[in-house]
């Protein structure tokens, strides 16, 4: 692994992070087990190339007291930051299907040394499912040593899954950042706290209280599905 010079702090990062808020979407976005009117996703930094390498040499410094002989990332969310820390640090970079490939059988998408030792990085953790999913598949001949994340998301209940997960670190704590643009005037203070509030619970349907807040603030903006909470914060 090749040393990298960068290295960053929390105002770093926050930093960057100020720029997009558009990271935070409204819902509802519903899927089978939950109902999450409140959506943070970090695409809109991946998808602007200066700050995404920034972040993706953040994450090479974080991790630089390791040796690398690969780098490994879940499809499809982390393809884009696994092969940017992967030119960062020098090593080859491997992608873990979803399921198998039906050409080649296999869910490891790219080659790699035998006894590599691995980093694992992903956007975002939460309770850990996505990345034991990876580590759960793939062959003993790929050791991963440490893992990376964009950002973190304190599950709402304790997850034994995060203690599979070996020396695992994150850039920013969403809550620390959502109180940093709260104070920086990007995202309003009202919605800031319904995001906030909403990370306590799995499903907004286990608190009416926040239900009603919901409804009243996207009355409020006018809000409706997809729409930047910064757009209505500033409307």
């Amino acid at each position: 692994m090749s040393k990298v010079s960068v290295s960053a702090n929390d105002d770093d990062v926050l930093r960057i992070f100020s720029d997009f808020p558009t990271c935070y979407r409204w819902g509802p976005f519903y899927s089978r087990s939950r109902v999450r009117p409140l959506i943070f996703e970090i695409g809109p930094i991946l998808s602007e190339p200066k700050h995404a390498a920034v972040v993706a040499c953040f994450i090479a410094a974080q991790q630089q007291s390791h040796e690398f002989d690969l780098v490994i990332a879940p499809e499809s969310s982390g393809i884009i930051l696994g092969t940017l820390v992967s030119q960062v640090i020098g090593s080859p970079f491997v992608f873990v299907r979803k399921r198998k490939d039906y050409k080649t059988n296999t869910v490891i998408e790219g080659s790699y040394q035998r006894s590599a030792r691995a980093l694992l990085v992903d956007d975002i953790i939460c309770t850990g499912k996505e990345a034991v999913r990876v580590l759960d598949v793939l062959p003993s001949d790929i050791r991963v040593i440490a893992a990376s994340f964009v950002c973190r998301i304190v599950p709402p209940e304790p997850s034994p899954l995060l203690s599979q997960i070996p020396t695992y670190k994150w850039l920013v704590d969403v809550s620390t950042l959502t109180v940093y643009l709260m104070d920086q005037k990007a995202i309003s203070e009202e919605i800031g706290q319904l995001f906030l509030d909403s990370l306590l619970f799995r499903d907004f349907r286990e608190s009416a209280e926040l239900l009603d807040k919901f409804r009243a603030i996207e009355k409020k903006y006018s809000l409706k599905r997809g729409d930047a909470l910064v757009k209505a914060a500033s409307s």
